[in-house]
């Protein structure tokens, strides 16, 4: 009895897998003078975009007077900015990651913070 319930149940995750997976698209973007590119995944049950320029204003943050967006450094091979979204119908999500760089000799030096 037991076999033929599980035959029942891997066929139903089987087929809602395969059902589920129809209606998925991949789009990548090769954004101009970097080796980053874009990339939005789009299905039935929700998506995902992953895009290499993050916007601080998305978080609602104050920037620190004078700091400027950290430039990506081809030596690093990765982008110091990023803008990660998830979502569903359930539930969504954003992550906006930024490096910023200040010439002010009064802000502290963050080697020296105790985390």
């Amino acid at each position: 009895m037991t076999d033929k319930t599980n035959l029942l149940w891997g066929t139903i995750v089987s087929l809602t897998s395969l059902l589920s997976l129809l209606g998925c698209t991949i789009e990548t973007k090769k954004n101009d003078g970097s080796s980053n590119s874009d990339v939005a995944v789009s299905t039935p049950l929700g998506s995902l975009s992953v895009q290499s320029t993050g916007d601080a204003r998305k978080t609602g943050l104050k920037l620190y007077p004078g700091a400027t967006v950290k430039p990506d450094n081809d030596s690093d091979h990765h982008s110091n900015n990023a803008d990660i979204a998830v979502s569903s119908p359930l539930f969504g999500m954003t992550l906006v990651v930024q490096k910023f760089e200040t010439t002010d000799s009064s802000f502290p030096n963050p080697t020296n913070w105790i985390l």
